[in-house]
Order: structure tokens, then C-alpha cells, then sequence
């Protein structure tokens, strides 16, 4: 007769635990799919506004500024930046966001498991600052770089359309393809560039996911050894878990750093969009004190 209210209590607390399961199951997509609504209607808010403003700005902008201005130079502030700005740069934040909270949930995850990763962030955290600040600066220049070389591709084609029936009158297609070659090979130089400093840190970052590991893995066989101090106990589920979560922390900092890094990249292509919306304009349309 005592075996059945035990029964029905581990039933009870089974079905407790199903009905939580299945409420965060339920949670969690809903609260998801809020902030994804929520992040990426303000981005688009914010992407047309600064669209709307340099439109404007430039419609307005004196004759003067047309002549200074290279029209691959407009092209590539309509077409790539403000692509970039509308498509890539939103899902780079939401990114940088969320490997900064899991992050944050990782270490605090290692350092629950086993109280002596404590003494080795500094350790770690040193020269992964060193690194990710030596990758930010290369990558942004880069960026920059490869966003300047882009405009005299699209300045030498708009010319080349333009121009087309002189360029065929002169016999200098050959030497205008020749051109255009030269200039694309120039901006692939930079992407060259930036690819190969993206795989330098991946080095450095998977190098520093697998010491994270590897001083977990210590901490746990040194906390099952006889004698081992009072400090280096833990549970053994926890261990495992901070294992587990450990092995993951590789892909998440290398994340993190490409995802610092992109967004500020990209947030130069909004630096120079909204420069563009700053042009000082032309004469106002209606002059104040004269009749229609």
C-alpha cells in the first residue's frame, strides 16, 4: 500500500516535467519569432529612412557635385552598400547579439562545472583580445579597400555603355576589356586578402576553443583523483555537461569574432550612405517673397 503513493508522486512529478517541456516547447518558437518581427521590422524602418534621405540628398544635390562625382562611385552607394545595408547588415546584428549571449551563457555554464576556469580566463582572454583587435583593424581596412576598388568597375562600364558607339568607331573594345579586367582584378586582390585574414583568425580561435576544452578535460580527471584538493571537486554530470558545452565554445568564438568584425565592416557602408545624405542642396525649389 506505501508503494502506490509513491507510484502516483513519481507520476505526478513526471507529468510536471512534461507539462514544463511542453510550455517552453510552446515559449520558446513564439518568443523567437517576436524578436525576428520585432529586430528586422526597426531594420527595415531604418534602412528605408537612410535610403529615403540620400535620394532626396542627392536629387538635390548642385550641379557641381555631379561634376566632382564619379557616377560608379553613386551607383555603388544605391546598389551594394544599400544592399548590404538592407539584406546582410540586419542578420549580422541579430548574430552578434545572440553569440554574445551564448557566449556569456557558456562561460557562466564552465565556470558553475568548475570553479577553476576562472583562473584562466585572463589567461585566455589576453591574447584573444590581441588577436580579434589585429584581425578587426586588417578586415576593416580591407573592407574599405575592397569597396573602393568596386567603384571604378562600375565608373569604366557605365562610361564604356555610354560611350559604346566611340569606343567601336576607334577599334578599342580589346583595350576597354582590358581595362575592366584590370580594375576587377584589383578589387579581387582584396577580397584575396580578406579571405585569407578570416582563415588566420579561424586558426587562432579554434586554437583557443581547444585549450577551453583541453583545461576542462584536466579539471575533470583531476577532480576524480585520489587526494585531489577540495577545489577541484565537482559533480560529474556537470563536468560532463561543461565538456559538451566546452566542445561547442570553438565554433561560437570563432562566430563571435567574424560577427564583431562584419558589423564594423558594414556599418561603413552606413557611414557613407549617410554622408550622402548630408550633401548641402541647391537653391530651394520656391523662393521665399516671389509670386508663382
Amino acid at each position: 500500500a506505501a508503494a502506490l503513493p509513491a507510484t502516483s508522486r513519481a507520476n505526478e512529478e513526471t507529468a510536471a516535467f512534461l507539462v514544463g517541456y511542453f510550455v517552453l516547447a510552446l515559449a520558446v518558437p513564439c518568443i523567437a519569432a517576436t524578436r525576428h518581427f520585432l529586430f528586422f521590422r526597426s531594420a527595415y524602418l531604418a534602412a528605408k529612412r537612410l535610403h529615403n534621405r540620400m535620394l532626396r540628398a542627392v536629387l538635390r544635390a548642385p550641379m557641381a557635385w555631379f561634376d566632382t562625382t564619379p557616377t560608379g562611385r553613386v551607383l555603388n552607394r544605391f546598389s551594394k552598400d544599400q544592399t548590404v545595408i538592407d539584406q546582410e547588415l540586419p542578420d549580422v546584428i541579430s548574430d552578434l547579439l545572440l553569440c554574445s549571449i551564448s557566449i556569456v551563457v557558456y562561460c557562466v555554464v564552465l565556470t558553475v562545472a568548475s570553479p577553476v576556469f576562472l583562473v584562466f580566463i585572463p589567461l585566455l582572454g589576453v591574447p584573444f583580445t590581441v588577436g580579434t583587435n589585429i584581425y578587426r583593424r586588417a578586415s576593416r581596412e580591407l573592407k574599405r579597400l575592397d569597396a573602393i576598388s568596386m567603384s571604378p568597375v562600375h565608373s569604366l562600364f557605365t562610361e564604356s555603355v555610354d560611350g559604346l558607339t566611340s569606343v567601336r568607331a576607334f577599334g578599342l573594345p580589346a583595350q576597354e576589356i582590358a581595362n575592366l579586367e584590370g580594375l576587377v582584378d584589383a578589387n579581387n586582390h582584396a577580397w584575396y586578402c580578406s579571405a585569407m585574414v578570416n582563415k588566420w583568425v579561424q586558426l587562432r580561435t579554434e586554437a583557443m576553443g581547444n585549450a577551453v576544452v583541453l583545461i576542462i578535460a584536466c579539471a575533470a580527471v583531476a577532480s576524480r583523483l585520489d587526494g585531489a584538493p577540495g577545489w577541484l571537486a565537482s559533480n560529474r554530470t556537470l563536468m560532463a555537461l561543461a565538456i559538451t558545452y566546452a566542445m561547442g565554445m570553438t565554433g561560437t568564438l570563432n562566430w563571435g569574432v567574424m560577427c564583431v568584425t562584419r558589423t564594423e565592416s558594414e556599418m561603413a557602408r552606413v557611414e557613407r550612405c549617410h554622408h550622402y545624405s548630408e550633401i548641402e542642396p541647391e537653391a530651394p525649389l520656391h523662393a521665399a517673397g516671389v509670386a508663382a
